[in-house]
């Protein structure tokens, strides 16, 4: 890896070979996304069955900008800036947590409703 005049590092055809498919990364980052910004809007619907206007409303802000910092990179990825490449570890962890929060507010959401007379 080597640094050009304005410090953004490039990768030699050797360091690529090492680093995991950026399409794999990208879909990764895009389903983490996506499945996060459907745990948002599942949240904001909650605040409709449950009533929790402030429990609801501030646990959906916090997943649309855990979807915001989960896009940044996927931003960076697609526009080939490779100063910050992604952690496809990280990543993968992100995606874990996108499904496990999405997953947890679905059980509430059905839970809720089939509490509701």
């Amino acid at each position: 890896m080597r640094n050009n005049r304005r410090g953004t590092k490039h990768f030699s055809p050797d360091d690529r070979i090492n680093m995991p498919s950026p399409i794999l990364t990208g879909f990764i980052l895009t389903l983490s996304v996506l499945v996060q910004g459907v745990a948002a809007i599942a949240a904001l619907r909650l605040i409709r069955i449950t009533g929790r206007w402030s429990a609801w409303s501030l646990i959906a802000a916090a997943l649309a900008l855990m979807a915001v910092r989960r896009a940044v990179p996927l931003f960076r990825l697609i526009s080939g800036d490779l100063s910050h490449p992604p952690d496809p570890l990280n990543e993968c962890i992100g995606l874990a947590l996108s499904a496990a929060m999405a997953a947890g507010i679905a059980r509430v959401a059905q839970s809720s409703s089939s509490e509701r007379p």
